[in-house]
């Protein structure tokens, strides 16, 4: 309905004399509407973040632990992730840290999870023994605590 309204309406310019319109200007101006409407009408359905949840202060670690904090970011125009690591002790004090990008991921939550992947990944080859990995992303954590559930049964 939008496109034939500014078909008439450009009829209605010329027949009047008042200006010649090109059609590829009409094309233009009949896509530019359509997407304003669109862009009002529809809620987004995919979300640019994975579900997070405010996490408190940071707090280290209790001595003869060390804290992994890891996160992913997405960038979509690129097709691509991000993550980081850093690794503290209970003084607070950085004992290690690394960054990464990976090529095609573009899903919030898998890029997450990638991002802890990496993280014990690279706590592997670290001295610690006593680790612990935090990361903002509540989705990734919840299905890791029901899949560590679902092991815990099938070991019984």
């Amino acid at each position: 309905m939008i496109f034939l309204w500014h078909i008439w309406e450009v009829r209605n310019v010329v027949r009047n004399g008042e200006r010649e319109v090109r059609p590829h200007c009409l094309v233009e101006k009949i896509l530019a509407y359509v997407d304003m409407v669109l862009l009002h009408m529809y809620d987004p359905i995919v979300s640019n973040r994975c579900d997070s949840f405010k996490p408190k202060l940071w707090d280290p670690p209790s001595e003869g632990w060390v804290l992994m904090n890891v996160d992913a970011a997405i960038f979509q125009k690129a097709n691509r992730m991000g993550l980081g690591i850093v690794v503290r002790d209970y003084r607070t004090e950085v004992l290690a840290a690394c960054g990464q990008s990976i090529d095609m991921i573009t899903n919030p939550e898998l890029a997450e999870a990638i991002a802890v992947r990496q993280t014990i990944l690279f706590v592997s080859k670290l001295p610690y023994s006593h680790v612990i990995i935090a990361t903002d992303c509540l989705s990734l954590v919840q299905k890791l605590r029901l899949e560590a559930m679902i092991v815990r049964i099938q070991e019984l």
